[in-house]
């Protein structure tokens, strides 16, 4: 007189048909009660329990210990492996208190399905079973204090603090989160599966799918995570704070560190004292240190290179190994590999350097006028320029010092160069050995080498003359590529090669 989902049922064969008699009715009341609000206890420790739907008869109830009526099932007993409680496979809603004790898990599952694996201590109140007719899953969510019934601690999901014993001030919401605490405190924990493992740490806050899952390190403390699997693999460390998905997802140990944005010190595994502030931001970084990087994949292609500071999107971005620089603007340095201890300041300052080390280049770009200071170097070692477009050309020379807007603009190879004023040395390509001070001094020299130039203007029409001095405001040489010449003073011309001339007041001596 019961189907197998559970309801009752008129009968529809015999003298009864249609009809409810006396036999159909005996004990209804029974079967209601279990059905609603009964507890039927079950213990389980050597073999699996299976419950069974049973049906009454005109002389007995037939509800026994293995009836899978009950809308309450309390499991207890000291089990001694991992073990099954099978129900019949009928779409319904089950409450089940895990009293089991022995540290094993306990599956409730119909035969031939996969089931859901509970923990021990896990309540009624949160472990609300639905069989949908192909499987059992979990129906609602926690509400409560967690295992150990603590009052200080809240948990909002299943197996939510599942295991706490004393730790206090807890704050787990989500499926599994906190899972595995037992006595520490003072932890938030929001999300599925956030600080899944950690036992061992006070203190630690995490907001996101699996973040800071692995954690568990006796004596860490402070550590936030936020974001889909935030520092989810790291296990130990103090002091980390990561703030975007998978921010810091393969960390293990490094600690001081400091990741926020998607991706950022994605793949470092023992890196400490880093900062990456940005998408992308020391993504490739593995177990390099000391690092300081702001701006969307500002040092994004590290890897074990250390003491490097990257701030404006992509500066040092494809940094890997070389250790000791400063990139300050956005594509400062983009290139730069292995190049080491180069300061590069302004956007796109020494943007095309691989390998060149010692560099200095401070100075912006200028979009429709001129490219960023030393922004095509690639090699070139040991160079200083400061000042917009400032040894914008220069490759592979080593040993300049170009100080002035424009200074050395176009050389390329030319070395062990001194220019100091705007747009000094402006038109030089592979001179080498020359010093010209003053606002275009030197301006047109090209491939003129080991010249003096000193004063506003001078020696501004020579262009592959060399060995020459000229000193003045205005001073001019004899000829494009006049050598071994020498002027003095004011708005003074050479006399041409191996000639020497001082003109105090436009005179001659």
């Amino acid at each position: 007189n019961y189907t197998t989902n559970l309801s009752l049922g008129q009968p529809v064969t015999g003298t009864e048909s249609g009809t409810w008699g006396d036999d159909v009715n005996n004990s209804v009341t029974s079967y209601l009660d279990i059905a609603i609000a009964g507890g039927l206890a079950i213990t389980i420790t050597t073999t699996d329990v299976t419950l069974s739907i049973t049906q009454g008869t005109s002389s007995a109830t037939n509800i026994g210990s293995t009836t899978a009526q009950y809308a309450i099932l309390n499991v207890s007993g000291a089990m001694t492996a991992a073990r099954n409680l099978i129900v019949p496979s009928s779409s319904r809603i089950y409450l089940i208190n895990n009293n089991t004790t022995g540290g094993f898990a306990l599956t409730v599952k119909g035969s031939a399905t996969s089931g859901v694996t509970m923990v021990n201590g896990e309540k009624a109140d949160s472990a609300n079973l639905l069989y949908s007719g192909t499987d059992l899953t979990v129906y609602g969510i926690t509400v409560g204090r967690g295992a150990g019934a603590v009052s200080t601690n809240t948990a909002v999901g299943a197996s939510a603090l599942a295991v706490n014993t004393t730790g206090a001030s807890n704050t787990a919401t989500g499926t599994q989160a906190l899972a595995s605490n037992t006595t520490f405190s003072s932890q938030t924990a929001v999300g599925y599966q956030a600080l899944y493992t950690n036992n061992s740490g006070n203190v630690a806050t995490a907001v996101g799918y699996k973040a800071g899952y692995a954690l568990n390190a006796t004596g860490a403390y402070g550590e936030v995570f936020v974001g889909y699997n935030a520092g989810v693999a790291t296990t130990s460390g103090n002091y980390i704070t990561v703030v975007g998905g998978s921010a810091l997802a393969a960390n293990t140990t490094g600690s001081s560190i400091t990741a926020v944005g998607a991706a950022a010190l994605l793949v470092s595994t023992t890196g400490a004292q880093n900062t990456a502030i940005g998408t992308r931001a020391l993504t490739a970084n593995t177990t390099g240190s000391n690092h300081t990087a702001v701006g969307h994949l500002a040092l994004g292609a590290n890897t074990t290179g250390e003491y490097n500071t990257a701030v404006g999107s992509q500066a040092l971005n494809s940094n890997t190994t070389a250790s000791y620089n400063t990139a300050v603007g956005y594509q400062a340095v983009n290139a730069n590999t292995t190049g080491a201890a180069i300061t590069a300041i302004g956007n796109q300052a020494l943007y095309a350097n691989t390998t060149g080390n010692n560099n200095t280049a401070v100075g912006a770009a200028r979009p429709g006028f001129f490219g960023g200071t030393m922004s095509v170097n690639t090699t070139g070692s040991d160079n200083v320029a400061v000042g917009g477009g400032a040894l914008y050309s220069n490759t592979t020379a080593n040993d300049n010092v170009a100080m002035g807007a424009l200074a050395m603009y176009t050389n390329t190879t030319g070395a062990s160069n001194v220019a100091m004023g705007s747009a000094a040395l402006r038109q030089i390509t592979t001179g080498s050995n020359n010093t010209c001070m003053g606002y275009q001094s030197g301006y047109a020299i090209t491939t003129g080498g080991a010249n003096v130039v000193i004063g506003q203007y001078t020696g501004n029409n020579l262009t592959t003359g060399s060995n020459n001095v000229f000193i003045g405001v205005g001073v001019t040489a004899s000829g494009v590529s006049t050598g071994q010449e020498v002027a003095i003073g004011y708005g003074a011309t050479g006399k041409g090669a191996n000639t020497g001339i001082i003109s105090p007041n436009g005179g001659g001596v």
